[in-house]
């Protein structure tokens, strides 16, 4: 695999680069499905450098980026990293601001629904940082918790406060 300045050359047109970013996304997609997660994972940040470079932060292309790219992470088990991507993507669809060529009935909807299969992905992504009970709370977490209440209530019951 050839990487972007090498297939085109430094200097190039804007839809030259978008179309070899898209041959990359394509790739990683294909890449993902097969198990082969550190290609894929390469190929989606190849595409993230083009995009950055020649698209809105707001484009639905982006945010397709930052979802795969954290689809990736998630099967890796890199969920912080995977919760971030996701959270990138979220931002991206939610912006106010939309790129003029996404402001269709159609594009809107198609941004809607990607927004609504990010958010559902990341409210099924372990909570590690808000944790619930029974959802990534991890045992030493609940000890600790459980050890500072019992202190504190001793405190309080010797200061005659409980």
């Amino acid at each position: 695999m050839t990487n972007f300045h090498a297939q085109l050359g430094e200097r190039v047109r804007t839809r030259d680069a978008l179309r070899v970013a898209s041959s990359f996304f394509s790739d990683g997609l294909e890449k993902f499905k097969a198990g082969e997660l550190e290609l894929a994972l390469s190929l989606f940040e190849q595409t993230l450098a083009v995009n950055q470079k020649y698209l809105q932060p707001e484009a639905s292309s982006m945010a397709s980026c930052f979802q795969s790219i954290a689809a990736v992470h998630d099967k890796l088990g890199n969920l912080d990293q995977a919760v971030t991507y996701y959270h990138r993507a979220r931002l991206s669809l939610s912006s106010l601001t939309v790129p003029k060529d996404e402001r269709g009935v159609r594009s809107r909807r198609k941004r809607r629904e990607q927004l609504k299969q990010v958010q559902q992905q990341l409210e099924a992504m372990p909570r590690t940082h808000e944790p619930r009970v029974g959802e990534g709370v991890r045992l030493s977490e609940v000890q600790a918790l459980l050890d500072k209440l019992w202190h504190d209530a001793e405190s309080q019951l010797r200061e005659g406060r409980l």
